[in-house]
């Protein structure tokens, strides 16, 4: 069990997406790409979003002006842990080819509308 003195009433995880290598031809993750906006991770390995989550991730994405890819990958992410824990709960990321390799390859655009979409979303938290 999770236990920890820090109480969070919402996470927002960030970090890349993995997405399908051009040079390697697998289609494995495949599911979002590179300049069309942030990734919202709707389910891995350690975690399946929050349903009552999504409307407000989407109502966020429009007023920021960002285009929102959502994808389902293997792996894991920092917010699943939270979730057990009764906090609201995101993961979020900007797609990346090549991961963990010396030749990672990101949009900036991707980088700046997650920016202004993680931006969006504290401010609906807030209000």
């Amino acid at each position: 069990a999770l236990r920890s003195s820090v109480k969070a009433d919402v996470v927002i995880a960030i970090d890349t997406y993995v997405i399908a290598d051009p040079v390697s031809g697998t289609q494995r993750y495949a599911q979002a790409h590179l300049g069309s906006g942030p990734v919202f991770r709707a389910m891995d390995d350690s975690y399946v979003a929050q349903p009552e989550e999504h409307p407000r991730l989407l109502a966020a994405a429009k007023r920021a002006g960002v285009k929102l890819q959502e994808g389902v990958t293997s792996g894991h992410n920092d917010a699943s842990v939270w979730a057990y824990t009764g906090a609201r709960t995101l993961a979020l990321g900007w797609p990346m080819r090549s991961a963990h390799s010396m030749v990672e390859v990101i949009d900036m655009d991707d980088v700046a509308g997650l920016a202004k979409l993680v931006a969006e979303l504290a401010r609906s938290y807030h209000d």
